[in-house]
């Protein structure tokens, strides 16, 4: 049975995630890790971090999101989808499966709605903010190669 490494962030919906985020940063002193803007038009959100330079997030808010969520890492991309493989026999639906750049992911429902993202960790810091429709059933040499072909050139190039 694949392991999991520990708790990765959670996602917790917010009428307006930059103020919420504001708060968490002044009492808390979490750090800005990312955002985009509150609109009507597309789904503001807020990510941060407990330290700077740690590249990933532990608490992001959305302003209008259908999966508010907690998420879990896994150590591999190989783990990732032999958890992948356990959570579909037991016949639990797959809400989804992303390549989020820094990050591979995917998403399903806990037996009362709450959904459970689980996920490996890329490292990588150069094509975060992604959310391509990946198929874990594909293998891991497919899976890296389509990571691939998406990363940034560095900047200057």
């Amino acid at each position: 049975m694949p392991k999991l490494t520990g708790l990765d962030h959670v996602g917790l919906a917010a009428e307006n995630p930059l103020e919420l985020a504001r708060f968490y940063q002044d009492l808390l002193g979490m750090h800005d890790v990312g955002h985009s803007p509150n609109s009507d038009d597309r789904t503001g959100a807020a990510f941060l971090s407990v330290g700077p330079g740690r590249g990933r997030h532990e608490l992001v808010f959305f302003q209008r999101t259908p999966t508010p969520h907690v998420a879990f890492a896994v150590e591999s991309l190989a783990e990732l989808r032999s958890w992948h493989a356990e959570v579909k026999s037991r016949g639990l639906p797959i809400l989804d499966a992303l390549y989020h750049g820094d990050s591979f992911a995917f998403y399903f429902p806990d037996p009362e709605g709450h959904v459970i993202e689980l996920c490996w960790p890329t490292g990588r810091t150069d094509a975060g903010g992604l959310d391509e429709p990946i198929d874990l059933d594909q293998s891991e040499a497919e899976l890296l190669a389509f990571a691939a072909r998406l990363a940034r050139p560095p900047s200057g190039v």
